[in-house]
């Protein structure tokens, strides 16, 4: 992440090395100057870039929607977004994740802004972004009642983007699969009511739509990991099936999940279409039941309870299977625990700028967890988001028409110098 510096931007208005009085006349006029700029910085690349590939499409689809609900406005006006805009705002919307205000307009506030946020952007762009940011064109969606229609198509270039970026990642032997989920208050028939949540109305999100079987929604997750791998794959009681486990052990991915049903802390063994599947119960606070397409029983450990008879910790023995599920289980609820340490949390109704929030949230918590890996030291979550919101904020920041540079005034002293030294005979 280098910065512009001044000799970079005298170096756009002429060549140093070539000047001369005779040419000092040629130099390109403020306007000329100004668009030459913006069209460098907008070939620079971006450390967004590393996070979506398609700012340019954003833009596009963006200063489309404001073509489209204000047709007869001017095309100055129109053109007046650049990628370097886009840019900005995400990165301010990066510092208010983990600078929190009562509203939005308190981080321009005279008295309690935020410095970096008003010294990048006026509120009046941000708000103007905010209302008219969109990601794909709404005249080729499909209506709502047709069955091919795409859930998610306000959305689906970013899914898709991020998508093959994740999947560019190595992926561990050990994968959890679980759904995520994020408050919104915003109107979309996809939300769906959680009675035993803290915020009853959220909306679940997975990484494709959901056509109604859960057993196709599992086949459609798993479609990225390599088949033949052994790999090892996790899930609760909501994905777990028969079906299911055994076309995944086809493919060589072993599975183990829990499941309900009312049977005693034993262990059942049998096969199904040539898959040997293993279910476990175990004891707990109360009945845990495991079902394994790879792991049993055995090897036991033992563990430290609570008894509450005797009021003292006892040690009882756990299965592996249980043991294993317990270690790698966690890392989809670990992602939602960081995820709202700083989550995005602007106001809106529009349902898919919120999941497209979230979808940004849990990127740059991916980013993160990739950094601690190759860098030294370590930068905390917030320490990270900061580092980037500064860097999209004020290192891309949108040059504005300005007064003469430093070198413009010493050329023209010079200039001046040399008409003088030539006096009347």
């Amino acid at each position: 992440m280098n910065n512009l510096l001044e000799q970079d931007i005298e170096n756009l208005i002429y060549n140093i090395s070539d000047v001369c009085d005779d040419e000092f006349s040629d130099v390109i006029s403020d306007d000329e100057l100004f668009e030459t700029l913006i069209y460098h910085y907008d070939d620079e690349p971006s450390p967004v870039d590393n996070l979506l590939q398609n700012i340019e499409h954003i833009l596009e689809q963006t200063r489309i929607v404001h073509a489209q609900q204000h047709p007869m406005k001017e095309v100055k006006i129109y053109l007046e977004i650049y990628k370097t805009d886009i840019e900005q705002y995400l990165g301010i919307v990066i510092m208010m994740s983990i600078i929190y205000m009562p509203n939005l307009r308190s981080y321009w506030s005279g008295n309690i802004y935020s410095h970096i946020i008003r010294n990048c952007m006026s509120v009046k762009v941000f708000e103007n972004i905010k209302r008219y940011i969109h990601f794909n064109n709404n005249e080729f969606d499909l209506l709502r009642d047709d069955p091919n229609r795409d859930t998610l198509y306000k959305l689906r270039p970013i899914i898709f983007d991020l998508k093959q970026k994740y999947i560019g990642i190595s992926m561990k032997k050990c994968i959890s699969l679980d759904e995520q989920i994020y408050p919104t208050k915003s109107r979309s028939y996809m939300k769906q009511y959680l009675r035993n949540k803290n915020n009853l109305f959220k909306r679940l999100f997975y990484s494709e739509p959901d056509f109604g079987a859960t057993g196709n929604l599992v086949v459609r997750l798993t479609r990225s990991i390599p088949i033949n791998m052994h790999h090892k794959l996790y899930f609760d009681n909501y994905y777990t099936s028969i079906l299911i486990m055994t076309f995944l052990e086809k493919h060589k991915i072993h599975t183990v999940g829990t499941f309900h049903a009312n049977r005693t802390s034993e262990e059942y063994i049998t096969v199904y279409e040539n898959v040997p599947i293993t279910t476990v119960g175990w004891r707990d606070n109360k009945v845990v039941k495991v079902a394994s397409t790879y792991v049993g029983e055995v090897s036991t450990n033992k563990v430290k309870r609570h008894d509450r008879k005797t009021k003292t910790n006892i040690e009882v023995i756990r299965p592996q299977c249980i043991n294993i599920y317990n270690k790698h289980m966690g890392d989809v609820d670990m992602m939602v625990s960081m995820i709202g340490r700083y989550r995005i949390s602007i106001r809106t109704k529009k349902w898919y700028i919120k999941c497209f929030y979230h979808l940004f949230d849990m990127t740059l918590v991916n980013l993160w967890l990739l950094y601690k890996k190759v860098h030294r030291p370590k930068l905390t979550l917030a320490k990270f988001k900061e580092e980037v919101a500064v860097s999209l904020c004020q290192q891309y920041k949108k040059p504005t028409r300005r007064r003469r540079s430093s070198l413009e005034n010493q050329l023209i002293i010079k200039k001046k110098k040399t008409n003088s030294s030539f006096t009347k005979p």
